[in-house]
């Protein structure tokens, strides 16, 4: 007599589930069903479809003793997983390979040694670089990107406080590239940014940079300020000119920072300008650190 834990558990799903041959199928289901098996069975395979099912179901039986070439070979005195030669020799017949192509025997072995070269010397041409030197690298590339963003930004900044001064002209307006008289101001974008992370809607940057917080005083300017032609410049500015480029990016835009806590009580980081210096100590410092 069976136990009592040998009894199916009337709550379980088994009661209800039926076997998969004995479930009746809808109409739908045995219409698909034969339509697949009268598709399995109209089906002809094509003839090189078959073939390469022949060569490699014949290729995967082993040479055995019915083998017209392996009696041959044992009358010679060879074994059954001997290899063939001297050393090292094989121990299972030379695999087939099909030649599609029209070139000629070893051809086709040719051209891809010719490939593997060609790929060889491709790779040697290019520089092996450390993934750590890599990051470093792209790392060093933003950075430089974000410096040259803030230059410009901060040079807009001092061009429209300068020109509320009624100044005429500042050697630091230069470092924004749009400015430099020599360059057509339309042209900057393809000629002296191209390539260039600047290139990434500079004066969105500056406009952001101008905004400020909400409690400082806000600065207005105009979407054409930062393009307005400027004379020629004399040899001594030229000269001026060059030294300030020269210098680092973290220097220029030091300097560029510097000119506006200086003399207008404007810090870049914070986008704010304060009443007078005592004002200014609210600001948590001159760096972008500080901040």
């Amino acid at each position: 007599m069976a136990s009592d834990n040998d009894e199916e558990d009337y709550m379980s799903l088994k009661f209800l589930e039926e076997p998969e041959d004995q479930k009746e199928l809808s109409y739908v289901e045995k219409r698909k069903k034969a339509l697949r098996e009268q598709e399995k069975k109209a089906y002809i395979k094509p003839r090189r479809v078959l073939e390469e099912e022949a060569r490699q179901e014949g290729l995967k039986k082993e040479l055995d003793d019915k083998n017209k070439g392996m009696k041959m070979l044992m009358k010679m005195g060879f074994k059954q997983g001997m290899t063939l030669g001297k050393e090292s020799g094989i121990t299972k017949p030379i695999e087939v390979e099909l030649k599609s192509g029209r070139g000629g025997i070893g051809h086709d072995a040719q051209e891809k040694r010719l490939r593997e070269e060609e790929l060889e010397r491709e790779l040697a041409k290019k520089p092996k670089i450390d993934p750590d030197q890599y990051r470093e690298q792209i790392a060093a590339r933003k950075r430089e990107g974000q410096l040259q963003r803030w230059i410009i930004a901060a040079a807009r900044i001092i061009e429209k406080l300068d020109r509320d001064k009624e100044m005429d002209f500042n050697i630091l307006w230069l470092l924004n590239p749009s400015n430099i008289p020599e360059v057509d101001p339309e042209d900057i974008g393809e000629a002296e940014l191209a390539g260039s992370p600047v290139a990434e809607d500079i004066s969105k940057s500056a406009d952001d940079t101008l905004a400020g917080k909400a409690e400082a005083e806000p600065i207005a300017t105009t979407e054409n300020d930062h393009v307005q032609q400027l004379r020629k410049l004399t040899d001594d500015e030229k000269e001026e000119l060059s030294e300030i480029q020269a210098r680092s990016l973290t220097e220029q835009l030091s300097d560029l920072v510097s000119y506006l806590r200086t003399n207008y009580y404007y810090c870049f980081w914070c986008g704010a300008k304060y009443a007078d210096e005592e004002d200014l100590k609210n600001c948590p410092g001159p760096a972008e650190d500080d901040h």
